[in-house]
């Protein structure tokens, strides 16, 4: 059951077991039930930053994942589930008690995320890799304990590449093979297939964008470190990317089997990214999250002004970090979003284009453009005007007026503006 702890809204965790600490949350545990229901064997999310992902990964993976703990009477290794009963209380548990019921705790799962895998030179990023897989293995170490009790090759074999993972001795050649590799020990041990959950999978090429042999060089390995996990892998049972940008399919995910995506562009799971305007209305009416706010922002509209004005799958998503800033910081009412992430690309394409800055000025004066976008980035072939406002797009600067159409091309001709407040104080600076 969770325990209530603090009442202030837990700012700044992408941990779900610490959000539930806080009395001040939104429940967005149906999630749960519409992403297990997907029939895609492997799916990407893309979603601005600071917009939950890497909270409703968390989320998931607590949900899911069983643990292997030595048991104190016989010293011998135990499956159980870690956090029975988490879930009892909210949605996804008073809804579908069955599906709780059935599937909690029950899994294997690999959680990763690449956020801190970022540098200037090739050298830094594999450090980078090899620290999170290092992490990784150490994280189902109970797996060498198992191998310990074989004697044949192939578990010998199995043991060296494990225990050279956790040494940080592989190349990045050998370790594109690290994600498939501990999915069939995992399947092996616990004779069920694994999930797979990558946070942030964009975030080694997004800081690579402005060094084209740096950005391929990463590319070349994601694709295989993917490919190799994600692509005919017996031992998959699903595997879910989330992350800001949709990289071109043929780039990274060429050949992917069962692969889906699912962007700004698309209706499914519009609303369980960021907050809806029934949410927000049900968190500004408690009692506790209206004391709070009264010294600055008496009146929740005012907030709401601040904070709405996406257009997802035909709904209006509100920014959640702003918005529980915002809670936090007793209605005081500021940009707070727009100072969590660095800007330098899109100022970049700004300062070598200057349509660009025209029509960012046109959309200033005029409160809307019609621009041409692609749903896929391709950062070394695309014109700089549809890699400028699929960026602005897909990093939340500005958001649709009405829907697109569902379409495979490659471009889209859409018309965009500038979804709020917020947002539009750091285009006015």
């Amino acid at each position: 059951m969770r325990t209530v702890r603090q009442k202030e809204p837990a700012i700044g965790t992408g941990d779900f077991l610490k959000l539930l600490e806080s009395e001040i949350f939104v429940d967005k545990s149906l999630w749960l039930k519409d992403l297990l229901q997907d029939g895609a064997e492997a799916l990407l999310i893309t979603r601005p930053r600071r917009w939950g992902k890497t909270l409703n990964m968390s989320m998931l993976y607590h949900f899911l994942r069983c643990e292997v703990k030595q048991d104190p009477a016989t010293g011998g290794l135990q499956t159980v589930s870690p956090h029975p009963r988490l879930f009892d209380s909210l949605k996804v548990g008073q809804q579908y008690p069955e599906l709780v019921a059935n599937t909690q705790g029950k899994w294997p799962v690999i959680f990763l995320t690449l956020k801190g895998v970022v540098g200037n030179d090739i050298a830094t990023i594999e450090q980078g890799f090899k620290s999170v897989l290092e992490k990784l293995y150490k994280s189902h170490s109970y797996l060498l304990s198992w191998l310990s009790t074989k004697t044949d090759p192939i578990a010998e074999r199995a043991k060296q590449y494990f225990n050279d993972v956790i040494d940080n001795k592989l190349k990045l050649a050998s370790l594109q093979q690290a994600l498939y590799f501990l999915c069939e020990l995992l399947y092996e041990y616990h004779n069920r297939k694994v999930f797979v959950l990558l946070d942030e999978y964009d975030s080694p090429l997004n800081n690579t964008f402005l060094e084209p042999e740096l950005y391929k060089q990463v590319l070349t390995f994601l694709r295989g470190f993917l490919g190799n996990g994600l692509k005919d892998n017996p031992y998959l049972e699903k595997g879910l990317m989330t992350g800001i940008l949709r990289v071109a399919k043929a780039d990274l995910f060429s050949g992917l089997n069962n692969f889906q995506e699912y962007s700004l562009l698309d209706e499914r799971y519009a609303e369980h990214f960021g907050f809806t305007d029934g949410e927000v209305n049900d968190l500004l009416n408690q009692p506790i999250v209206s004391n709070l706010i009264s010294s600055y922002a008496p009146d929740p509209e005012q907030i709401k002004a601040w904070y709405n004005g996406y257009t997802i799958g035909g709904m209006t998503i509100y920014n959640p970090w702003s918005i529980m800033t915002c809670i936090s910081r007793h209605g005081k009412l500021a940009p707070y979003w727009v100072t969590t992430g660095s800007d330098v690309l899109l100022r970049d394409l700004l300062k070598d284009h200057d349509n660009l800055l025209q029509e960012v000025e046109q959309l200033l004066a005029e409160g809307s453009l019609e621009v041409t976008i692609s749903p896929h980035i391709n950062m070394l072939n695309m014109p700089p005007e549809i890699k400028f406002w699929s960026l602005m797009l897909s990093a939340g600067y500005v958001t649709l007026t009405k829907e697109v159409p569902p379409a495979a091309s490659i471009k889209l001709s859409c018309e965009v503006r500038i979804p709020n407040t917020e947002v539009k104080a750091t285009h006015e600076d």
